[in-house]
């Protein structure tokens, strides 16, 4: 099936979409062959998490991404997409205030950047992570660390007189 859409009515459906709080139509239109209508239902707080545990094994990974950053995507969604092969998917997991300590513990030792910034950033991460990342080789990670409101002074002080010459 193919869908021709004038911009306007397109973003006039994708917002009915996101905003819909219709259980029966969420899971039906996780099912459209269009990707753009499963990323409307992806990003909808309202889908079912059974739904969005569907969704988080879609080939688009614009979608696996969306699934990631919703709220009620649960844990176990969110550890699943944790092992995603792209760097950006565990990077939403690592933000979303929902991911759980052992998730974040996790990707606290990821080999990109910035998925660690995403640890970094999120206000569930716990304490002896943050002093980890304090001293993480790079600056970028350690600036997320400074910024986030449960780090200890005495380590944001440590972090502001290190030298951010590391990129």
């Amino acid at each position: 099936m193919s869908y021709n859409y004038n911009h306007e009515d397109f973003k006039t459906m994708v917002r009915t979409i996101k905003n819909t709080k219709t259980e029966t139509l969420l899971i039906k239109l996780a099912e459209d062959e269009d990707a753009n209508v499963r990323l409307a239902v992806a990003y909808n707080p309202n889908t079912p998490s059974d739904v969005l545990g569907k969704l988080a094994n879609d080939e688009e990974w614009l979608i696996r991404y969306a699934v990631a950053t919703n709220q009620n995507t649960p844990s176990d969604v969110l550890e699943k997409l944790s092992n995603d092969e792209k760097s950006l998917i565990r990077y939403a997991v690592a933000i979303n205030s929902n991911t759980p300590s052992y998730i974040l513990i996790k990707l606290s030792n990821d080999e990109n950047k910035y998925v660690r910034c995403g640890v970094a950033t999120n206000l569930k991460t716990p304490l002896f992570i943050l002093i980890k990342l304090s001293w993480d080789e790079n600056f970028i990670v350690r600036y997320n660390v400074k910024r986030n409101e449960n780090t200890p002074c005495e380590i944001r002080v440590r972090i502001s007189n290190h030298r951010f010459d590391t990129c």
